[in-house]
């Protein structure tokens, strides 16, 4: 059935993208225009149009990347970063200097650009609201690639039936050799309280029934950690590595 169209919706809703769009100029060749789409801090988007000749480059001056930066979400690396890409590919948006999302268009397609460069500052604001677990998930794939791109041979995903015949989960174990032993690795994306019980209970398991084994932490340092955590795992002398410092433990992983 062929849909009908209601004008009078459009013209209602194009009369109100108008009355409540504002621009003006902040120098000779740079606009500033604020639409009515309201970001997560509840404030209207903004956005800057530089006139070049016949082109126009339409962007939001870095504003949306950097505000996730300082609330403490990384979209500029590992798994993060190619998510944030496949978000932008899908309005046409470039990622450029300075964190800045942008459009280079002309002034006849410059509506259909603002468009497209207000979706994409909207769905990456959104990457702040992703779920813990899909956020973990991104966390536990930085870690994988680094182990990767350092040539680290490992099992991924491996189960252990620790003292007590329960199933525990290690993310990575890397194979003893004739200098190293068994090396077990996982990935942490929030090291708190909880956390550091369970992964302590889970290692206190499985050590009797591997017994020359060793644990390393790897913590994403993008969250807070407090000192009390870390020290807990070094008295079970399990080896905290913050993601920032992962370079430091090549050659105890690789080796």
């Amino acid at each position: 059935m062929k849909l009908q169209s209601n004008n009078n919706y459009i013209d209602k809703y194009l009369s109100w993208l108008k009355d409540n769009t504002a621009s003006r100029k902040i120098s000779q060749t740079v606009e500033v225009i604020t639409a009515p789409f309201l970001d997560r801090h509840n404030d209207y988007v903004q956005l800057y149009v530089e006139s070049n000749g016949d082109s126009l480059r339409v962007s939001d001056d870095g504003y949306t990347v950097s505000d996730l930066e300082m609330n403490g979400i990384d979209v500029l690396s590992g798994s993060r970063y190619e998510y944030l890409q496949n978000t932008l590919r899908g309005f046409g948006t470039k990622l450029g200097n300075g964190n800045e999302l942008y459009i280079e268009t002309s002034e006849r397609e410059f509506a259909q650009s603002k468009h497209a460069l207000i979706q994409s500052m909207l769905a990456v604001n959104d990457l702040y609201v992703i779920g813990r677990e899909h956020i973990s998930s991104l966390f536990l794939e930085d870690c994988r690639s680094f182990l990767n791109e350092a040539d680290i041979s490992y099992v991924p995903d491996l189960f252990i039936a620790g003292k007590s015949g329960y199933q525990h989960k290690y993310d990575f174990v890397i194979a003893k050799n004739r200098t190293r032993p068994e090396r077990f690795i996982k990935a942490v994306n929030t090291l708190n309280r909880t956390a550091t019980d369970n992964l302590l209970l889970a290692w206190n398991e499985t050590l009797p029934v591997r017994p020359n084994a060793k644990l390393y932490a790897m913590i994403n340092d993008k969250n807070p950690i407090r000192q009390k955590e870390i020290d807990a795992l070094k008295n079970y002398d399990v080896v905290p590595i913050k993601f920032g410092e992962r370079e430091w433990y090549v050659d105890q992983l690789a080796s």
